[in-house]
Parts: C-alpha cells; sequence; structure tokens
C-alpha cells in the first residue's frame, strides 16, 4: 500500500513500457556519484583524491572524493570576487577571482583552507597557471602578467604582455607560454625565458575563437569550434597545425586535460570525449563517456575523472573504459560517403570510386576489391550481382560485381544532373537527383528511364518503404512520392518543416527528417503524415541513419545513439551515447555489429549489451521487474534507491531512475 499511495502521489500510475537491453553503453554504467555544490563550478584540479574546485561567487571548494559515489565537501574558503580558474602546487591553491585578483590559499589542512596573501595587478585576473615560481595570469584588461611568487606572501609584478587584452586562459611548458583569446579570438606563443620581457613568437587562428590550452612538452591542444587542434610547437615561433580531431555530436569542443597518451576532452552535454594522442598527427577517437549534464573543465584521478558542470555542481565519472567497443579498422577511400552490405561484403562509395571490403571475420576486415570513378562516387546500392553507383555528374554507373574482387563497368546512364544517391526497388533504380529520377534495370547493362519527378524544392535524400518514396526536399520538407507505377510517379502526402529538410529515414510507420532538429512524423497513412516528435540535439552535419528497435544510429561527429522507446510520448527521445571518434558519414547495423565509415577509415563497433547499472535483478534486460525493483526500494527508504547520489531518497531519485532506465542498457 505504501509504494501504491507513493507512486499516486508521484503522479505514476502506471509502469513505463519495458526497454530491452539495446546493446550500448546505459547512462548511469559509468556514473559514479553527483555532489550539489553551493555555487557554479567553474574549474577543477585533482590531486590524489582530493579536487580543489574554483566555485565562482562561492570561492573555493576542497572536495574528497576517495569514494567517488559518496564525495564530500572537505572545507570552503570565500573569495572576493568570482573564482574562474585555479592552478595548485603542492597544497597551495592560487585562485583566479576576476575583480577579486587572485587568491593565494594555504591548503594543507584540507578542511580549514585559508588565505596567504593576494594579488591585484589588473582589473579582471581570468586564468593563472603557476610554474617555478612564477604565476602566469590571463587577464581582461592587461593580456598576460608574469608575477613573481617565489615568497608566496610577497608576490612582485614582472611583467606585462599587454598588446592583446581579453586572455581567457594560459598554459605554460618550459620556456614557452601559450595564452587563448584576445580581441581576435586567436592564440599567441610567447617565449618567457626572460620572464621579465616575455616576447610574442607566433599567432595561430582556429578561424574561431579559443577560450583556453592545454601545452604538453612541445604539443600545443587547442579546443574550438570545429574540433581540438593538434599543433607542433617544437620551433614556437613557427607552430604547425598537425590535426584536428572533431567532437562527436557538438560542434565545439571544450577544455582538454592531458593525462599520459590521453586526453580527455569536455564535449558540453555530450560529456567527456577520448582520444588516444600517442601520436599526435594521428589521434584517435576512443568514445565517450556520458557525464549526466553539460561537461565542464575536466581533472582525472586513476580511473575516475572530476567534471564540473557549471550550474549542476560535480560529476564524478568512471573512465576505466571508454564507451566505444571498437573491435577493428581499416584504412580505406579517402572521404567515404555511404555503404551498402550485402552479405559478407561491404561495398563503399567514396572520392575515388567503390571499395569493396570482406568482413566475413570482422575481427580483421579486408579490402578485396576497388572501381575508380573520374570522380567521386555519393552512393551505392547492390542487386544480386550488380552493384549501382551514384557517380555524381558521370550520372548511374553499373558493375558487375560476379567477382567482387575485380569489379566491372558493364553500363551506364549518363543523363543525370548530379547523381547523389541510389536506391533499388526490384528492377527500378531510383536516383537522387533533381529531378527525381527513376530507371528501369531489368536489362542492368542498358538502364533506361522510366520517369522523373519534380518537386517543388531541392531535393537532398530520399529513403523508400514498398512503393514509396520520402523525400527530403530541402525548403519543401518531407514529400511522400507514390511509385507503384514507376513510369507514372505521384504525389500522396506531404509534411512542412521549420527548416531545410537534409536527411530522411523510415522504419515502422515513422519518418524520421532531419533538419535544424530531428522531426518524428507518423506516416501509418501517408497522405497526412503528422509530427510525433522532434529532437532538437545537434548533431552537426549528419551523415547515413539507421533505425533498429528502440534505437537510431546516426552517422555524423561520430556514431551517435538515441534511444526512440518513448517516440508517442511527449518527452524528447533519450540520447544514450556516442562512439566511434571519426567524422562518421555512413552507418551499416548487423546484429551486435556496426559499421561506421568516415574520414577514411572503417570501424567495426562491438555492441553487445553493457553491464548496466538500471538491470538491477542482474537477467540482461531493463524492464519493469527492474523498475519495480527500484519502487520498493525506494518506498522503504533504502540508500540503495539515492539514485542521484545526493544523501536523500526522494522524489528525484526516481526521475533520475526512470530517466536512465529509459535509455536501456
Amino acid at each position: 500500500m505504501l509504494l501504491l499511495a507513493s507512486l499516486t502521489l508521484l503522479g505514476v500510475t502506471a509502469l513505463p513500457a519495458a526497454a530491452q537491453g539495446d546493446g550500448v553503453a546505459c547512462r548511469g554504467r559509468d556514473h559514479h556519484g553527483w555532489l550539489d555544490t553551493p555555487g557554479w563550478t567553474e574549474d577543477v584540479v585533482v590531486e590524489g583524491s582530493i579536487t580543489y574546485v574554483a566555485a565562482r561567487e562561492a570561492g573555493l571548494l576542497v572536495v574528497d572524493f576517495s569514494d567517488p559515489r559518496s564525495p564530500a565537501v572537505l572545507g570552503t574558503l570565500d573569495t572576493p570576487g568570482v573564482a574562474r580558474h585555479l592552478s595548485v602546487v603542492g597544497t597551495t591553491v592560487y585562485l583566479a577571482c576576476e575583480t577579486g585578483g587572485v587568491r593565494i590559499i594555504d591548503a594543507s589542512n584540507p578542511a580549514d583552507p585559508f588565505e596567504i596573501h593576494s594579488f591585484k595587478f589588473t582589473p579582471q585576473s581570468l586564468d593563472v597557471e603557476v610554474v617555478g615560481g612564477l604565476a602566469f595570469v590571463a587577464t581582461y584588461d592587461d593580456g598576460l602578467q608574469i608575477v613573481d611568487v617565489s615568497l608566496p606572501f610577497l608576490p612582485r609584478l614582472l611583467s606585462e604582455e599587454a598588446r592583446f587584452t581579453r586572455v581567457f586562459g594560459v598554459a605554460v611548458a618550459g620556456e614557452t607560454a601559450v595564452v587563448a583569446g584576445g580581441a581576435d579570438g586567436s592564440v599567441r606563443i610567447l617565449d618567457v625565458r626572460n620572464p621579465a620581457a616575455p616576447a610574442v613568437l607566433a599567432e595561430y587562428d582556429t578561424g574561431g575563437s579559443a577560450s583556453s590550452v592545454s601545452l604538453r612538452d612541445s604539443t600545443l591542444f587547442v579546443p574550438a569550434a570545429d574540433g581540438v587542434h593538434i599543433l607542433d610547437v617544437l620551433t614556437p615561433s613557427a607552430p604547425t597545425l598537425l590535426a584536428v580531431q572533431p567532437m562527436p555530436g557538438s560542434p565545439g569542443a571544450g577544455p582538454v586535460t592531458l593525462v599520459n597518451q590521453l586526453a580527455y576532452v569536455s564535449n558540453g552535454s555530450h560529456g567527456i570525449f577520448v582520444m588516444d594522442i600517442a601520436d599526435p598527427a594521428n589521434p584517435v577517437g576512443l568514445g565517450s563517456f556520458d557525464t549526466r549534464g553539460g561537461g565542464g573543465t575536466i581533472g582525472v584521478s586513476g580511473t575516475t575523472a572530476v567534471v564540473s558542470d557549471y550550474q549542476q555542481g560535480l560529476y564524478f565519472v568512471d573512465i576505466s573504459r571508454p564507451g566505444s567497443s571498437v573491435i577493428a579498422s581499416l584504412e580505406i577511400l579517402a572521404n567515404a560517403y555511404a555503404m551498402t552490405r550485402a552479405g559478407d561484403l561491404l561495398y563503399i562509395a567514396g572520392l575515388q570510386g567503390m571499395q569493396v571490403v570482406d568482413i566475413a571475420n570482422p575481427l580483421v576486415p579486408e579490402a578485396i576489391g576497388h572501381f575508380r570513378t573520374n570522380g567521386s562516387a555519393a552512393d551505392v546500392g547492390v542487386a544480386g550481382t550488380f552493384a549501382y553507383l551514384a557517380a555524381g555528374r558521370s550520372g548511374l554507373l553499373v558493375l558487375d560485381i560476379n567477382n567482387p574482387t575485380q569489379p566491372e563497368l558493364v553500363g551506364e546512364y549518363t543523363q543525370l544532373n548530379d547523381a547523389d544517391g541510389i536506391d533499388i526497388v526490384g528492377n527500378v533504380a531510383v536516383v537522387t537527383t533533381n529531378p527525381l529520377t527513376l530507371l528501369d534495370i531489368s536489362e542492368p547493362s542498358a538502364p533506361s528511364l522510366l520517369s522523373t519527378f519534380e518537386t517543388p524544392g531541392d531535393i537532398q535524400d530520399v529513403a523508400i518503404d514498398g512503393d514509396l518514396v520520402y523525400i527530403a526536399d530541402r525548403a519543401e520538407g518531407l514529400r511522400i512520392v507514390d511509385i507503384s507505377d514507376p513510369r507514372a510517379p505521384r504525389e500522396i502526402g506531404h509534411a512542412p518543416t521549420a527548416s531545410s529538410a537534409r536527411r530522411v529515414v523510415v522504419a515502422d510507420d515513422v519518418a524520421y527528417v532531419s533538419c535544424d532538429s530531428l522531426l518524428m512524423f507518423d506516416v501509418r497513412n501517408p497522405a497526412a503524415p503528422a509530427l510525433l516528435n522532434s529532437y532538437s540535439r545537434d548533431f552537426g552535419s549528419l551523415g547515413e541513419t539507421e533505425v533498429r528497435g528502440d534505437l537510431m544510429y546516426l552517422a555524423t561527429n561520430g556514431l551517435q545513439m538515441v534511444n526512440i522507446a518513448g517516440l508517442h510520448e511527449p518527452t524528447e527521445p533519450v540520447w544514450i551515447g556516442s562512439q566511434v571518434g571519426i567524422n562518421a558519414r555512413a552507418v551499416e547495423i548487423s546484429g551486435e555489429l556496426a559499421f561506421v565509415v568516415g574520414g577514411g577509415t572503417l570501424s567495426i563497433v562491438d555492441l553487445r549489451d553493457c553491464d548496466c547499472f538500471v538491470d538491477l535483478n542482474r537477467d540482461g534486460r531493463a524492464d519493469s521487474r527492474d523498475f519495480l525493483s527500484f519502487l520498493n526500494a525506494w518506498a522503504s527508504g533504502d540508500s540503495a534507491a539515492d539514485w542521484n547520489s545526493d544523501g536523500e531518497v526522494d522524489t528525484h531519485d526516481v526521475t533520475a531512475y526512470r530517466t536512465d532506465w529509459s535509455a536501456g542498457c
């Protein structure tokens, strides 16, 4: 009765629909704990099991996370101004506090930190890095200041490089300092061998704004709008760009934390992105960890990451294994655009034509054939022993793939404006071009025109479901065309979209249309498509999309996964996570494997069920039995039901568990 009464008070009158284990990391798997903080968390520095937190108006927090599931505030110190960033040397904390200057704090007793001294040589101090008795201070008004703090109780200004202002971040290695910001948002590299007279050696423009930098030896990491820029600054006067690593699911990168051969990158609401930087010129994305909120600055100790979440306190995340399970990869065509699987073979279309990859053993994929085109191949379809290439201005190319190691051109149709996509329906090839073109391929060596269909917009993508063609028609939204008579296609339905429709996929009577957001239309009645739901997450440049059961897989900046089990409910679908650190263009799902291409790489990802926290009865499924187990624990006040780790068993825990449970496991 207590459980029923509690559920009634919560407005939970029925359990959510059962969620089948979906083969990807659930949102709770990596989550250790959470700590609500009295102020926004702007920056963290981790030393052992202690994290020092710049908490804006709340000043300095000292947090013990020796048990990351139950982090606790050990000590606090209220400071003037707004605590923005900090540097820790031993047990001395240097805290940049905007108008409060830089506070020098003794934290040898973490339960009772106290101020030793402070200095303020500029109206606003935004960041500080202390190296070898020198404090390098990023300022809003006076550029970079260098202060002698060898005697903490007697700080002394040595110099300031004020030819640029609005410096938001600073990093130092050896005789080189790098500052981020300036009125133009660029990065500047300085020689600080003589701290009394720093000299600007070079500048680097990311093409946008830069607010932080990380420097290790002669390698510089600059988070920017298009990802992390990695530069060689061995010769500081002539920095060389080594690579730009895009972020999965987000157009911009946040602060970078370097630990051994790994870089942990704040990826906003997408959590933490991890990349292997053993070879900085060829970074390898290893996967992502969900932080349940928006990721800020990251501190790492062992297998635990501490993430500042600005408005939502601190998150403690298990990083013992990245979220990606890439079991194999293979270098393929540069700029691969699309892919089709037929049996144990993948046919990949790209800049240099079509490549054939044998995946009979997914642990050891092997490139076995290649057909080179004059231009690029935008898409590929396979029917029987023939492959059909949408080859841009070269039109439609028909290849005999009876011997996949030596694809042979046997037919073509060149009277097309620009062939961008191809779908095969029986003996009909539906070519994505303007206008939509239907070809008779009953004789593959001699494709012939059946019909064309003009749309009012600009065809970007098509999806086929039976005799219906769903068209992403840019400004004209979603168009639905009946091709049951391929000689006389006719439009039977239309749905407007608020912004340009770019991609479309259809599964189980739902059309998913990518615009600035992801729109989901009920098309059980194709003459009157009805908007079911929308998802506002920004996926960046979206490639191909696949739907399998309750999961949507999106090829974008990484392989993104969205749980759409609650599609018919008024809440947004649940983003689960991202895998594969490449700019993905196409994805094929086969059983427990995902095949992802992009950036000249084929990645094969293991999607088998994970060890998920929400599976309380450990039966490999997240279902109603788990939800009932949680609710029984919650109703009895069991500490196991403190799902958000705030020390209290309350209604917030029900909401948190439901969110994680809905994501599956």
